[in-house]
């Protein structure tokens, strides 16, 4: 492999894609709170704090230089072969960061065995006893917030028929569960509600009441159904809206329907804790300061908390 070829395939590598602080190609500038001139990505908002004037080809050279051998994220080698044609970044440094990843990758052995045995990995991937691993993660990672009246769990005897919203009917019927689209003719209603992601630069964490999954939350109490509101905390969103209407809340970072459905139902039990803390309203957020954690004088839900079944 000849020199260029070398710098050509290191630059590959480091380029695949981009940290949260680069912004991909045909991105606009959009304005996001507390930072002036700050870029942003459509899904999830990015900012580059700290070098929101630099441009996108500064950034990765500031990023390579600092240490970072490859780059999680999009694909824009343009940018860091430009960097390298205008001296800011020098083809050593390129050369460095290709032979400590490739150097791993040689290690693996994707080079004398590139192939995958079909048959063994169909073995492998997503058998029994790795789905049941990974079944009792997602259940003891749920945590549970609020649960009035001792809702949950729930049982077979109680709940026959039940109100879906964001979770798969198929994984009610297959419990011998009905499924009804009337919350009023529901035992149980059950809502996942996704990061409301508003605002103008999609970063607020509050609910409005005009996202749908929010609709379908208000539907069932209005309907006078126990509700039990299951948030995916991707951010720690305010819940304020939401907790003081729905019967019981699961906060969830990624679980299945069965999974779910099994842990309302006693067959297994929510065992985690927040990871941060849960603001009250937008107006806590904004009073925050920026470069300290958990300093919300009264939040809605503290770090580390998280209720048991009784």
């Amino acid at each position: 492999m000849s020199t260029v070829e070398r710098r050509h395939l290191g630059v590959l590598f480091l380029a695949a894609a981009v940290l949260a602080v680069l912004v991909p190609a045909g991105v606009q500038p959009r304005r996001v709170a507390g930072s002036p001139q700050a870029l942003s990505a459509p899904d999830p908002p990015a900012v580059p704090w700290g070098v929101e004037n630099l441009t996108v080809q500064q950034r990765y050279a500031l990023t390579i230089k600092a240490g970072v051998d490859q780059i999680g994220g999009a694909d824009q080698p343009a940018n860091i072969v430009t960097a390298v044609n205008n001296g800011e970044l020098t083809a050593k440094r390129i050369d460095e960061a290709s032979r400590r990843i490739l150097l791993q990758k040689f290690k693996m052995g994707l080079f004398e065995n590139p192939y995958v045995d079909p048959q063994r990995a169909a073995a492998i991937v997503g058998n029994a006893k790795s789905q049941a691993v990974g079944d009792r993660a997602q259940a003891e990672s749920l945590t549970l917030l609020t649960n009035n009246r001792n809702l949950l769990p729930v049982s077979d005897g109680q709940v026959k028929t039940v109100y879906l919203s964001g979770v798969s009917s198929e994984a009610a019927t297959a419990r011998g569960l009905a499924v009804t689209a009337d919350p009023g003719a529901a035992d149980l209603a059950v809502v996942r509600l996704s990061d409301p992601r508003g605002g103008a630069d999609l970063t607020d964490l509050n609910f409005t009441g005009t996202e749908a999954d929010y609709t379908a939350l208000q539907a069932a109490v209005n309907a006078g159904t126990p509700v039990v509101a299951v948030p995916k905390l991707d951010r720690p969103l305010v819940l304020t809206n939401v907790v003081d209407r729905a019967t019981a809340v699961v906060a969830n970072y990624g679980v299945s329907d069965e999974v779910l459905l099994e842990t309302l139902f006693g067959e297994r039990s929510p065992r985690g804790s927040l990871p941060f803390e849960l603001p009250r309203s937008m107006d806590q957020v904004e009073q925050q300061l920026e470069d300290v954690p958990d300093d919300i004088a009264n939040p809605l839900f503290p770090p580390g908390y998280g209720k048991r079944y009784r």
